[in-house]
């Protein structure tokens, strides 16, 4: 921005600078000095920051005191720098002027910071991300800004995917010190927390266990990468196979590269790269055994797969090239690139399939009003579990089988077809008639576009039973009662950009509408929760903490109340677990039936409460799911509707044996 802009501010801003004067002012003589110094002062090198971000003396916690700890830390000696701010798609709207009259300007919340040290022969990188306090900026339009966040430091690899831009080289992954006793050294002495750690440290899984279903990511890179493996290792099995087309459960039991696919996502957000990806695939590895082979070319083949998504076509081009060369499986390495060619729309939102709701267009399905509806989330793995799951549901005889989204990994054409309806179609087989079949729209559908899922959707049901669009009312026809289905999935297609996912405001006007319209009791679904104990929908509070509420979804239920819906529950999944709340944030009932397919080991307790939440709901004495063998039990609910009640049940699956071990009225 140039120099005006920054004087005809309202006094907003500082030219906070990227790089600091201190920091470049030096030389071999007075003029290098000179030119370096003045070098900090274009524009070019300024950005806007408020002076409580800026300046050192306002806080000790602030950007410009993250400077005076880096000038400390390096006590006289060389360090690289590199810095900037990211830049993200929820940025607010200044209203300024420049050389040129009026402008609109997005102010970057937070802005980052890169050390590099050399220490022997050896680097050290230090990523660092810290937010700016906007809640007084005069904008000139009344905007909602979310408040300051201190300083935290965080993994070189998950500021890579804040940035998506940005590409640091292998070097300074291999050289991050987030994981190390150094990294937690540096934030100890400052009082900096940490960001990226989990909460448990979970085990590395074996060939053995990959038949009890998927490990999953809530990244749409690592999830498209995942869906390529699985696709290559599918249709390998079905060449080789003399009879029909293996089942993805039969498929797991041979799938060593969907394994180190596994392994190197994990590595990936570990805050590093991968193990093998920098290395070059030389005639010298021919002699690795087979599972260090399809190690090695899974690395690579997840650093074809960014670099695409990305739009790196020289890098993408090598690496495949280097994958063929090294020996890799060609079928392997095309399906891979083919796949982030076609699903990798994380650069390109506009590929994301929606249909707009039309005023004309009610998407109001009908029911009967005796209806019995198996309730059931995050299913679609296409693994043993999800099939006995499925077939316990048949045994409830539903009339409607209600998905709650995820379908895995990312939602392709391919595994529309192989991991939801071959399922449902071999747990009906043979039966002379199917329920009609209902999926909303999860995070993983859309990591790769949502295509296959408004595809699948168009072809599930006929005539008046069909789902038209990731919206849709199911109504029953004395209209007694009323399922709402919204899409919370369209706008989580990056975790770390959208980490409040909302509902497009057309989507609201008409769920607005079906509650206007109908006297009835309304029940409502989405993928993704409105609250949780074991997590934070609601990301990180002003005062500290984090908020248990997703507020933008929130926001949703408290304008249908107001339009006079009578709202009774509200299903959802995303969590892969069972959680049945006491009532809390103005909603009688929050489920979260989220146990359908996914593993969730044992050791791994899903219903440890997220220590940072601040006044998180409670769970209903006597409602979890239990552990079976290695893994807590799969489930589902079934509700069925009579009159002016519904009875909801809530099952497990324990030892092959199916139990029900909750029941509610709804009314």
């Amino acid at each position: 921005m140039p120099d005006r802009f920054f004087t005809k501010d309202r006094q907003a801003f500082d030219k906070g600078h990227l790089v600091r004067r201190e920091d470049a002012a030096w030389g071999r003589s007075f003029a290098e000095l000179r030119r370096a110094n003045g070098d900090t002062y274009h524009v070019t090198n300024c950005s806007p920051q408020v002076a409580g971000f800026n300046r050192s003396a306002k806080a000790r916690d602030n950007w410009g005191a993250l400077e005076n700890f880096v000038a400390k830390a390096v006590k006289g000696g060389r360090v690289s720098l590199f810095s900037g701010p990211i830049f993200e798609r929820s940025d607010d709207v200044f209203h300024g002027v420049d050389d040129d009259g009026r402008v609109q300007v997005k102010i970057p919340k937070a802005y980052w910071k890169v050390v590099v040290e050399a220490e022997a022969d050896a680097l050290l990188a230090y990523a660092f991300v810290q937010q700016q306090d906007l809640s007084g900026v005069r904008w000139e339009e009344r905007l909602q800004v979310p408040a300051a966040f201190k300083p935290f430091m965080l993994p070189l690899a998950e500021l890579e995917r804040r940035l998506e831009f940005v590409l640091f080289p292998p070097e300074l992954h291999e050289a991050d010190q987030f994981h190390t006793a150094r990294g937690s050294d540096v934030r100890e002495a400052e009082g900096l927390p940490g960001r990226g750690a989990p909460r448990k440290t979970r085990r590395r899984r074996t060939l053995e266990q990959l038949a009890a279903g998927p490990k999953t990511f809530r990244d749409p890179i690592l999830s498209v990468f995942q869906s390529a493996t699985a696709k290559f290792v599918r249709d390998r099995a079905a060449a080789a196979a003399d009879g029909p087309r293996p089942s993805t459960e039969a498929v797991r039991r041979e799938g060593l590269e969907i394994l180190d696919a596994e392994h190197a996502c994990e590595a990936t957000l570990g805050g590093g790269a991968a193990s093998g990806a920098q290395s070059t695939m030389s005639s010298g590895q021919e002699g690795l055994t087979r599972r260090e082979h399809a190690s090695h070319c899974s690395a690579l083949l997840l650093e074809l797969t960014k670099a695409k998504v990305f739009g790196d076509e020289a890098t993408a081009n090598a690496l495949l090239d280097q994958a063929k060369t090294g020996k890799c499986d060609p079928a392997w390495a095309d399906t891979v690139y083919e796949h982030a060619k076609a699903y990798g729309v994380l650069n390109d939102p506009s590929r994301r399939v929606y249909v707009v709701p039309r005023p004309d267009d009610a998407q109001v399905i009908p029911m009967n009003p005796a209806s019995r509806i198996a309730i059931f989330g995050d299913w679609g793995t296409g693994a043993g579990p999800a099939r006995l799951v499925m077939s316990n549901i048949r045994e409830k005889r539903p009339d409607i089988l209600l998905h709650l989204g995820d379908i895995y990994y990312s939602g392709t054409p391919d595994e529309m077809k192989a991991n939801f309806e071959d399922i449902i179609a071999e747990a009906y087989q043979g039966a002379r008639q199917r329920p009609a079949i209902y999926t909303l729209c999860g995070n993983h559908d859309m990591y790769s576009g949502g295509q296959g899922y408004h595809d699948l959707i168009a072809r599930l049901n006929a005539g008046k039973l069909r789902q038209k669009a990731s919206w849709f009312c199911l109504r029953a026809t004395d209209n007694s009662w009323q399922i709402l289905a919204m899409d919370s999935g369209r706008n989580d297609y990056h975790p770390l950009l959208h980490r409040q996912t909302f509902i497009e405001e057309a989507e609201q006007l008409w769920l607005v509408e079906r509650v206007k319209d109908f006297p009835g009791r309304t029940i409502l679904a989405s993928h993704h929760q409105l609250f949780s104990a074991f997590d934070a929908p609601g990301g990180p509070l002003p005062s500290g903490g984090a908020d248990p509420v997703n507020q933008r979804l929130k926001s949703v239920l408290d304008r249908l109340v107001a339009a006079g819906g009578n709202v009774v529950a509200w299903f959802w999944g995303h969590e892969h677990n069972l959680g049945v709340y006491e009532p809390y944030a103005g909603l009688a009932r929050g489920r979260c039936v989220g146990h359908g397919g996914v593993p969730v080991f044992t050791d791994e307790d899903p219903y440890e409460p997220l220590a940072e939440l601040v006044d998180p709901p409670a769970i209903i004495a006597g409602t979890c799911i239990v552990p079976d063998g290695e893994y807590y039990a799969h489930g589902f609910a079934v509700l069925e509707l009579s009159g002016e009640t519904a009875q909801a049940e809530y099952f497990q699956n324990v030892g092959g044996v199916l139990k029900r071990h909750y029941a509610e009225m709804i009314a």
